[in-house]
């Protein structure tokens, strides 16, 4: 290897000194893992994003699966193994959210935009504080104001009541929030049934027409067999 750097076609014990093998030599004997610099705290603090990781350290985030329809938050490694799980209540409406206000919960796979302060957010013009401690802010364009938050209603959790957003108790979230980060993933699991609203050309399913379309139905009997059975 050292050869092929100098240009050299051999090495042995009786070559004659050559100062660029012994330099190229010298240097690898000296190569020194990369150092990264001490983080600068103030740096950071200064991008008000208090779950940010500075350079040089290597943080293995959690990631969030929220089955709606189990009302079950979980945090999960990155290998799938489950560390913690939280009751939930998600909205009253199943299935994927196709548009604003239809109170449903978006479903697959989004980032985090932020994790805030929301001991003193209200609920539009009722004045109540709906959303307890922390509120983690979700990417589900083209929707936007979803999120996991705590609340003022601990009765509704576990549940499906709410707008769209996922609720936690609030002393849940409190944990949540300290283990979060910026890195790390929140999956919506798909309902496994579905409500539609009529009017879409899409089948209206609910537990009770699955249920129905999954019942096994009599065989159809064609004319002949009709006549036949009257003639006897």
């Amino acid at each position: 290897m050292l050869c092929l750097i100098v240009g050299m076609p051999d090495v042995s014990a009786s070559a004659p000194f050559v100062p660029e093998l012994y330099d190229a030599v010298s240097a690898y004997k000296d190569t020194q893992p990369v150092k990264l610099p001490k983080p600068d705290k103030s740096v950071y603090e200064s991008l008000d994003d208090e779950y940010a990781y500075p350079p040089g350290f290597m943080p293995f985030p959690l990631d969030v699966v929220i089955n709606k329809d189990k009302r079950r938050l979980s945090l999960v490694t990155r290998h799938g193994d489950e560390v913690a799980r939280f009751p939930v209540c998600s909205s009253r409406n199943r299935g994927q959210k196709r548009r604003k206000d239809d109170c449903k919960t978006p479903e697959g796979t989004f980032e985090i935009i932020g994790i805030y302060n929301s001991t003193d957010w209200t609920y539009k013009d009722t004045g109540q504080k709906a959303y307890g401690p922390f509120f983690v802010h979700l990417y589900t364009a083209p929707f936007f104001g979803i999120g996991i938050h705590g609340t003022n209603a601990p009765y509704s959790v576990p549940g499906r009541s709410s707008h769209g957003c996922i609720r936690m108790h609030n002393e849940s979230i409190r944990r949540v929030y300290k283990i979060l980060s910026k890195d790390s993933r929140v999956t919506i699991l798909s309902d496994t049934v579905q409500d539609v609203v009529e009017g879409e050309g899409i089948r209206i399913d609910t537990e009770k027409t699955v249920r129905k379309r999954l019942r096994p139905t009599a065989k159809k009997k064609t004319p002949q067999q009709i006549a036949m059975r009257e003639f006897h």
